[in-house]
């Protein structure tokens, strides 16, 4: 007896409004006749098996967990030992969505905030949560070169970086909801928003648009929402142009594919830029602006800001900046996601007047320059 879809070792189940998670479950088997399943004491008809193959619907599930679900078929029995429910959230974007911060800073794990990681496995949430080498999709990884567990430990013995908003905003909405969290995480450092187009799902996992699309089919569940971080790659005159509209097509793409017409997008403003390139400041500004504009374009979209986040280089948020958003998209996620009209607002980016910040070379050092009125601390 095998399950083929809709229940895998670990998974958190999303709740529905009632606070409850199901699964429709299909599997292998070699025996025909009625599936029971057992939840705590006493079996229950759930389903049934012909023809080497069984179907089963899981009776509803309080949010909670873990739950120890057993099925049998007659003499056959398969178990699977550890079931959430709560709240499930894809992580999608670039860099700062995947995590640059240092590991020195990461956030503690939680044993109810839990991942589906690229390898298509569940575990408790650590950073790194985006490991590429590991990833099934060959938009993340090259499948001739994945690596296994061995080398996961090696990695992370000799890595610095790769702290993101992830954790720390499971941690903050379990302890405002006091439900298991669960992080998908899609996102791929350096993409540009050309390589999430929908118009690329034909390529299967060799797209960013269809990975993210196979590993929600793969889960079987709705979801409560899509956490966006992404911008920086497309901060050039021609991307800035297109970027509303290609924002546009694929939050619609996505509500469309995953069929939840609603599924709130709670998205990150890019921060700052520390770069001796005037022309780049400018266009980043611009593509700060387009974002900021979003949330009037495309209805249950939420942005934050991210303008005084604290950074680790030129451009990636330090674990605590990720911290402060995480803190922000869990404000924002607690009236979006959820409709809970007492929870305060994310503070909101004011478009009044984009500002430049920019350096010019002055002899053997660098100075910065703002438009008049405006100070910076550096």
């Amino acid at each position: 007896m095998k399950i083929l879809h809709g229940l895998l070792p670990g998974q958190v189940l999303q709740r529905n409004r009632s606070g409850f998670g199901t699964a429709t479950i299909t599997g292998t088997a070699s025996t025909v006749g009625p599936v029971e399943v057992r939840v705590g004491r006493g079996w229950r008809r759930c389903g049934k098996a012909r023809q080497g193959r069984w179907h089963a619907t899981l009776p509803p599930l309080r949010a909670g967990g873990p739950y120890r679900v057993e099925f049998r078929i007659g003499v056959e029995r398969l178990v699977v030992a550890e079931i959430f429910v709560g709240d499930v959230w894809f992580m999608a974007g670039q860099s700062n969505m995947g995590g640059a911060g240092n590991l020195d800073a990461a956030p503690p794990a939680h044993p109810l905030v839990r991942a589906f990681y690229l390898r298509d496995e569940w575990d408790i949430a650590r950073d790194p949560l985006h490991f590429l080498p590991e990833a099934v999709d060959a938009a993340y990884c090259d499948p001739t070169k994945r690596v296994g567990p061995e080398e996961l430990r090696r990695y992370l013995k000799n890595e610095h970086k790769g702290v993101g908003l992830g954790i720390w905003f499971g941690r903050e909405m379990h302890r405002r909801t006091g439900v298991p969290q669960a992080l998908v995480p899609c996102a791929l450092g350096g993409s540009g928003l050309a390589q999430w187009s929908p118009r690329l799902q034909n390529l299967g996992g060799s797209s960013l648009y269809g990975a993210l699309l196979r590993r929600y089919r793969k889960l079987g569940q709705p979801i409560a929402g899509i956490l966006w971080n992404q911008g920086s790659s497309d901060a050039y005159d021609e991307a800035v142009a297109a970027y509303p509209a290609r924002m546009k097509e694929l939050v619609a793409a996505v509500r469309r594919d995953f069929g939840l017409l609603k599924v709130p997008w709670l998205v990150t403003q890019m921060g700052r830029v520390v770069l001796p390139v005037r022309r780049t400041i400018a266009c980043w500004n611009k593509l700060q602006e387009a974002q900021r504009r979003l949330v009037k374009m495309i209805p249950h979209l939420g942005l934050v800001g991210a303008a005084d986040v604290e950074l680790d280089d030129f451009v990636h948020f330090s674990s605590a900046g990720q911290h402060r958003i995480a803190r922000r998209l869990a404000h924002l996620a607690d009236g979006l996601a959820f409709g809970n009209r007492r929870a305060p607002l994310a503070p909101a980016p004011r478009g009044d007047r984009p500002v430049s910040v920019w350096w010019t070379r002055r002899g053997a050092s660098w100075m910065i320059s703002t438009p008049p009125g405006w100070m910076v601390t550096v």
